[in-house]
Order: structure tokens, then sequence, then C-alpha cells
């Protein structure tokens, strides 16, 4: 039987804590007997922080700090809840346990109401964010390079787990909307072209002229892309793995120092989709980072290796490094038209220029105009 979502308007209480920790597993004796709650910060959910107080029959080791989320009302985050949630039920089926994920103590979504809540532990006094959003928009959203090589292996254990998984495309944890098949890739190409013309006619005289024929460029070669690259593979599911779907850097949590916990944990899955393994590296590497970002100490290309030589490890076979490039090399002509997305929907120019900026020029430094003129011969 599950447990029933908490009122927004409502605190979590002692009784509804107790039986979702009981149905987790976690609490075979006592109770819970108090919940002190904090809000948390976050636009996409209704969030907070739980500090609980047992009965002294509870087993010892009953978390004591906890994170709850629950769906805002929206039809998109009603949509974005039932995702996350059908990620972590699906995630606690996997042997052995996802150990980039927080630990999750239960996960639900109703269709009728359209409400979820998701639990977590609360490891906030021992993770931070590597950088922040501000750091990022300001340029400066580079993390130390221990940091790098641990939010890398995270994400290539959490990609390979999930390579090609039975779960992809089903129920909430759809292929990615983008080209899922045929109607939705061209329903994607006529908003790409619709934002990229409300673009132009409002910035476009102030765009680069490289970057004004490079967006010309991607929209003439996304259906060679499609049919070439993507139809085939989309309708197999081949070599498709889970996409964080939103995967910026200030979206894993590092350990502080000192911390008893030395995990890498990456959070906040509401955009979970199947996808190409490479999405999830461009919004790591190429949306904010500056082309001097990229090629300090070969950054970038490093990384990628650092990822494949991971995959391969946690036994990814007959996915090659041509194969990582050319699919990098798609991401970065989809991505694109994200930031032109970001300017047409009301976005500041100071969040989607840098970003559009930063995708143009790893577009070019990966040769993807030779790409789209390949695909198109």
């Amino acid at each position: 039987m599950s447990t029933p979502t908490p009122a927004l308007t409502e605190p979590v209480s002692p009784e509804w804590l107790t039986n979702a920790l009981r149905q987790s597993g976690v609490l075979a004796e006592g109770r819970v007997v108090s919940v002190e709650q904090s809000a948390n910060s976050a636009f996409n959910s209704a969030a907070c922080h739980l500090q609980v107080a047992y009965s002294a029959d509870a087993v010892p080791n009953a978390p004591r700090q906890l994170f709850i989320k629950r769906n805002l009302a929206e039809p998109w985050a009603v949509r974005a809840g039932a995702r996350e949630v059908a990620f972590y039920q699906v995630a606690s089926t996997m042997a052995p346990p996802l150990s980039m994920l927080v630990p999750c103590y239960g996960a639900s979504f109703d269709a009728t109401s359209g409400d979820s809540w998701l639990l977590l532990r609360d490891v906030s006094e021992t993770h931070e964010g590597p950088v922040t959003r501000e750091q990022s928009m300001a340029g400066v959203g580079v993390p130390s390079d221990a940091q790098l090589r641990a939010i890398v292996e995270a994400l290539a254990r959490l990609h390979a787990a999930w390579w090609e998984h039975p779960a992809l495309g089903t129920g909430a944890l759809l292929v990615s909307e983008w080209y899922r098949d045929h109607e939705h890739f061209a329903a994607t190409l006529g908003e790409f072209a619709s934002n990229w013309t409300t673009l132009q006619q409002s910035s476009g005289a102030t765009l680069p002229a490289a970057t004004t024929t490079l967006g010309h460029a991607a929209l003439g070669s996304l259906p060679h892309i499609w049919n070439r690259l993507l139809a085939e593979r989309m309708a197999a599911k081949r070599h498709l793995t889970i996409s964080h779907g939103d995967c910026y850097l200030s979206q894993f949590l590092c350990p502080k120092p000192d911390s008893p916990d030395d995990a890498t944990y990456l959070i906040d899955f509401q955009g979970a989709c199947g996808d190409l393994p490479a999405m999830d590296l461009v919004f790591l590497f190429a949306t904010f980072w500056t082309p001097a970002q990229r090629h300090e100490h070969d950054r970038e290309r490093r990384l990628l290796r650092l990822y494949h030589d991971a995959l391969v490890r946690h036994g990814i076979t007959g996915y090659g490094w041509d194969e990582l490039v050319t699919d990098y090399r798609i991401a970065l002509a989809f991505m694109l038209f994200y930031p032109v997305w970001d300017a047409t929907n009301g976005s500041k120019r100071e969040y989607w220029e840098p970003k559009l900026r930063c995708l143009a020029s790893a577009a070019d430094d990966w040769d993807c105009r030779e790409l789209f003129a390949s695909v198109a011969r």
C-alpha cells in the first residue's frame, strides 16, 4: 500500500513519516515522535529539510536528517514529479545499489491526483555543489580537477547501469522528446526553426555572423542527422541510456573536506529520459565553459576520454571512442537551440547569450560543420 502524499500546505507529520520509513524498511521498530521542517530554496518543487527524532525503541541507525520533495501544481511539475519517481523506483531495483544517488527512502506518484513525493537522505552537512549557477553564468564555473574526475566517474557509472535498460521508453521514462520518433522530431524541428527565426528578428543583428551561419547550417542538417544517424537507433533504443536532462555541474554534490561520506552524488532527476550518453556531457562541458576553459590542459577532451574509459571499465562494449565523439557532435547540434529556446521564452540575455556563445564555440571546435556537410552528402 502506498503512502499518500502530504498536502503542500501541511507540514510533514510524525505519523506520515513513520509510515513512509516503515514501508521503506529502515524503521522496523519504533516511530517518529517529532519532525522539524525547514525550507529549501528550490524553485521547481516544494522541497524542505527534515530534522527527525525517534522513540527510544527505534533502531539506532534510523536517518535523522531527511529531504522531501513534493511536486508543484503546474502540469509540467506533475510530469516532472512522475519522471523522478519512476527513475528512483527503477533505480531501487538495481544491484549493486547506485552509489552516485543520494539514498532514497521512498518515492510515490498518484496518477489520479498527480501528486508525488520523494524522500531522500539530507546530505547538506557533508556535501556541497562544486560550482553555483551564478558562477557558471559568470564564466568561473570550473571545479577542481579532483572534483571533475569524480563527477565523470559518477556519471559514467550511472550511464553504464542504465545502458539500454528495458525501462527506457516505458512509463514516465520516455526517450527524449526531441527525437523519440519521426513525429516528435518533426515537432522539434518546427519549434527550433520558429524560435531561431524569432531570435534572429529580435537579436539577430547583434549575434556574431559565425553564430548565425552555424545556426542556419545546424537547422538545415538536423533532418539528415535524424534520417541517417538517429531514426533507426531510436526505434531500437540502441546505445541509449538514462539522461539527467539538466546535467549542469551545479546538479552534483561533492564531499566537503573531511566529510565521512566520500561519494559524489547527482541529484534532481525531474528531466530523466532515455537519450544519447553524450547529451549529459554537453551540459557539463560545453554549455557554460569558454574555449579557454575547455582547452586548458586539454580539459574537455581529457574528461571525455576518462568518461569513455569508465564506461568500458563498467562493462559497456561495442561503443567506441569514435561513436562517443559522433554523439557529442550530434548533441551539440541539438543543444545549440536550447539557449535559443531560453531567449524566446523569457530568459534574460545574460543567461542565454553565454550559453549560446559557449555552445557555438564548442560546435566549431568539434567540427560540427563538417558533420553537417557529411550527413547531407
